[in-house]
């Protein structure tokens, strides 16, 4: 279970001068856990760097850390000092909580410094045509 989520670090930046043509921007996503110490015997501290980069025209950091708690805190510590690994089930929880609750923040980020939002904007698609009352998926995934 993850508790006491909390970001101290937020650095966010914007190369491209607004207006300036950019052409095509790759996003990448980015969520690395720098560290993980015991807290005691059930839960262990967890310190990540969740990155939003922009190719050439700007970047989004945040830093932050989670308490991981549970009767298995003690294997997460020791596998990752001997690894640098965690345990699958627990690495996808932490991962999860990581962009569950850093992506809506870097989304207001890169909405207030003016940077395409982290992940594609759901588009909504109103048919001109008379609907019928059968529904079904377009190519592009929408439903009509």
């Amino acid at each position: 279970m993850i508790k006491n989520f909390e970001l101290y670090a937020i650095d966010a930046k914007r190369y491209a001068k607004t207006g300036e043509k950019v052409g095509q921007v790759r996003i990448d996503l980015n969520n690395t856990i720098t560290s993980i110490a015991p807290a005691d015997a059930s839960n262990s501290t967890v310190e990540f760097r969740f990155s939003v980069r922009y190719g050439a025209i700007g970047h989004i950091t945040i830093e932050g850390r989670l308490t991981y708690n549970g009767n298995d805190a003690e294997e997460l510590w020791k596998m990752w000092t001997e690894k640098s690994q965690m345990p699958d089930r627990i690495a996808e929880e932490i991962h999860t909580a990581i962009m569950g609750n850093c992506l809506p923040s870097a989304f207001q980020i890169s909405r207030e410094i003016r940077l395409p939002p982290p992940v594609p904007v759901p588009k909504v698609n109103i048919a001109s045509k008379k609907k019928d009352n059968t529904g079904h998926f377009s190519s592009d995934g929408m439903y009509s």
